[in-house]
């Protein structure tokens, strides 16, 4: 959920976070580090429900599917995955 509000009231998006993660902790494969965080992205199973969300999980599940392509296009248009 946090990820979520902070993408949409906080103007930081995702792909943003993942270049200060590369910028500071410099993975030995930074394309494969990205992708492993980026399919968690949108992956929910081990995730309990929680009543207090302000908004229904499977809102969270959606925005989440809908931005992991995003992201991908993304990194691939600055030639992060090639």
């Amino acid at each position: 959920m946090g990820r979520m509000v902070i993408e949409q009231q906080g103007g930081r998006r995702a792909e943003e976070g993942l270049a200060l993660f590369v910028q500071r902790y410099s993975p030995t494969v930074p394309e494969a580090a990205i992708d492993h965080i980026v399919k968690a992205l949108g992956y929910f199973g081990d995730v309990p429900d929680d009543l207090e969300l302000p908004v229904p999980r499977e809102t969270i599940e959606r925005y989440w599917v809908r931005r992991q392509p995003e992201i991908v296009k993304s990194i691939d248009d600055l030639g992060g995955n090639e």
